[in-house]
């Protein structure tokens, strides 16, 4: 807000975009005409059949904080949605209102097919999928 003020009074091209760790608050954005830079919700893991990554594997952010995500929570509706855990993160941070683009970070080209996958998984994220996923990865149930 600080830097669309100083950009705003002086006459000077004000920032177009934000990163964020998560979805941005929607309303500010829409006000602003900003649109959000944001990083999965989810850290990168590798598939099943690979060593796990040092960092612990899967995060969300909760509370304002980085905490481990509740895996088990997400993986039914990622089963049913025919994708993975990261996937369905992936895409739920691409579905939320204001997030222009979502920066991924993949250690493999192996993983980075597999994170590029979230792209088909869009479609299926229903309104009753959303209503289920919102309060798993610490965002508020949107309107």
């Amino acid at each position: 807000m600080d830097a669309y003020a100083v950009a705003r009074q002086f006459n000077l091209v004000a920032p177009v975009c934000q990163w964020a760790e998560l979805p941005p608050e929607p309303r500010l954005f829409q006000q602003l005409g900003l649109g959000a830079i944001t990083w999965s919700p989810v850290a990168p893991t590798p598939p099943l059949d690979e060593e796990p990554l040092p960092h612990g594997g899967p995060t969300a952010k909760a509370g304002g904080r980085r905490q481990p995500l509740r895996v088990g929570e997400l993986q039914p509706l990622a089963q049913r949605l025919g994708c993975s855990v990261p996937q369905l993160a992936i895409a739920w941070s691409l579905r939320a209102e204001g997030v222009s683009s979502v920066l991924v970070g993949a250690e493999t080209p192996r993983l980075l097919r597999e994170q590029l996958q979230a792209l088909q998984v869009l479609p299926q994220l229903s309104p009753a999928a959303l209503q289920e996923l919102y309060p798993i990865l610490g965002g508020a149930v949107p309107p």
